[in-house]
């Protein structure tokens, strides 16, 4: 076959045989009976089914770090620790929990100790349950599993924690599964989830309207009321213990009625768009080959992240190719000057997610991120790493004489000395209240003499107050990161600074303690 020589040409063949093409494959899908479009709709079913379990799973996973994370926490394992050793009250253990995990995403958190005792949260009848029937809260190990409760059908994630080797009890994390997947299918306006319990429908993205019918399946499909709906079923655990279904369906009138009108829109505008694309294209070929090529190649540029300067030559108002261009040379000089307030803005919030708001410094959860690489950057270069935790001395009578603000600022003042007395490689964290902490490399001796050194300062640079002096004086934890902690170094060293730093605050305070020398320097 001889195609003609021009483009004009060329496309007008090209163009007449993709309109056949679609023509012929569009009456192709005409043909095919409503069996074939059911198992289409049964297949895409699945589909979203499998999508939907995937979805449950990954927030399954999610519980589970969040869990992870809670009973890794060195301060909570102090504070169970202290409530199950003595079987004091909770209400710390309620203030830690709330000020370091309210960020997390779950719908009931529960501390249980080994005994059984509600250390934190709420009961949940239905969760006690399951946990005895599992084997109870001294089951070692994490745990995940689905049960349902009055709330819905929950996913629930057990962690156990160990503080020095003891075992103190679980965490346990529950997430409703079922409203979130309704309120999905609500917004997405597209398919409907069925909870159902004893063959009945207990809830469901048709609200009120679907609530107590009969759900029975039968060959892929399932009759609500009047209507009927093409469904599977959501596996998410095991049955006899979430005795409760979640099932995923199409309405069968609806999705017919969809795919026919979707098919003839199709050849609509598969006739239309052809007749269309032929017209443009000698429209194309006329006029607007060369600047569709220029700005192509801008457009190009523009997506690897450079920003052309395009004001040197400006194109003609006339038509709507140089109105275009203007235009797209407008967006291009408004995202050049814009790039650098976009980067100062991200700069800025990485900033603020990893550092403390009153001191500066960085916070504890900068500390947690930081510290495996900086570990093991240490290790490659064959050094160690050498933790110092400070703690001011009676800073409460600082707060309770002079208020919180001259607290803060006094805060502030001991940042400042820190960062002033640290290098550049140093990492310097606020943990919280008059607790920082400091990331040094070297051993035990250089960390006992920057701890010496930042001593010194604070002890002779008080802060002035409206006229008046107010001294304040810091002790010192200091612990190197051993080798044979391997992945749990951040804790065991912190654990060892703590003791250290007990030490020191038990032989007088305003002094250093080493932990593997087991003595106070003053």
């Amino acid at each position: 076959m001889l195609l003609p020589q021009t483009y004009r040409g060329r496309l007008l063949i090209y163009t007449t045989l993709l309109i056949l093409f679609l023509i012929g494959v569009l009456f192709f899908f005409f043909a095919q009976s409503r069996e074939a479009i059911l198992g289409a709709a049964n297949r895409n079913t699945g589909l979203f089914a499998a999508e939907i379990r995937g979805k449950v799973r990954l927030e399954m996973e999610e519980l589970g770090q969040s869990a992870r994370l809670i009973s890794n926490n060195v301060e909570l394992k102090q504070y169970m620790f202290v409530v199950v050793s003595i079987d004091t009250e909770r209400e710390p253990l309620d203030k830690l929990f709330q000020r370091e995990f309210g960020w997390l995403a779950f719908d009931r958190a529960m501390i249980i100790s080994r005994t059984g005792r509600i250390l934190y949260g709420t009961r949940d009848p239905a969760l006690m349950r399951i946990l005895k029937e599992n084997g109870g809260v001294s089951k070692p190990g994490d745990r995940s599993f689905f049960y349902s409760n009055q709330d819905g059908v929950q996913a629930a994630a057990v962690v156990p924690v160990y503080y020095q080797r003891v075992f103190l009890g679980d965490v346990v994390l529950t997430r409703t599964v079922d409203q979130g997947l309704i309120d999905a299918a609500r917004k997405a306006g597209y398919g409907q989830i069925f909870v159902v319990r004893d063959g009945l429908i207990v809830r469901s993205s048709l609200g009120e309207h679907g609530r107590g019918h009969a759900f029975t399946v039968q060959g892929g499909l399932a009759r609500v009321g009047s209507e009927k709906f093409v469904v599977q079923r959501v596996p998410i655990g095991n049955a006899a213990q979430v005795r409760a279904q979640i099932w995923f369906g199409f309405s069968d009138p609806e999705l017919m009625s969809r795919l026919r009108s979707s098919r003839n829109e199709m050849l609509w505008l598969a006739i239309g768009g052809s007749v269309a694309i032929l017209l443009v294209g000698f429209m194309m070929l006329r006029s607007f080959t060369g600047p569709i090529g220029r700005l192509v190649r801008l457009m190009k540029e523009v997506r690897e992240g450079r920003f052309p300067d395009m004001d040197i030559v400006p194109a003609s108002d006339q038509d709507e190719m140089g109105y275009l261009t203007n235009q797209f040379r407008s967006m291009v000089r408004r995202l050049r000057e814009n790039q650098v307030e976009v980067e100062r803005a991200q700069t800025q919030l990485e900033q603020q997610a990893t550092t403390d708001a009153l001191t500066g410094l960085y916070n504890r959860r900068y500390l947690y991120d930081v510290f495996p690489k900086l570990q093991g950057e240490v290790e490659r270069q064959g050094n160690t790493l050498t933790v110092i935790i400070l703690d001011l001395d009676y800073f409460k009578q600082v707060n309770d004489l002079c208020g919180h603000l001259v607290g803060d600022r006094v805060l502030a003042h001991i940042a400042q000395i820190l960062t002033d007395c640290c290098r550049v490689s140093d990492f310097v964290f606020r943990l919280g209240g008059e607790e920082f902490l400091i990331l040094t490399t070297g051993g035990t001796g250089g960390g006992e003499v920057l701890a010496e050194k930042i001593r010194s300062r604070i002890e002779d640079s008080p802060m002035e107050n409206e006229g008046r002096d107010i001294a304040v004086t810091g002790s010192f934890g200091v612990a190197r990161v051993e080798a044979r902690d391997g992945d749990d170094g951040l804790r065991s060293a912190l654990t060892r600074a703590d003791k250290a730093l007990y030490a020191a605050k038990h032989s007088g305070r305003n002094r250093v303690a080493l932990w593997d020398l087991r003595q106070v320097n003053g």
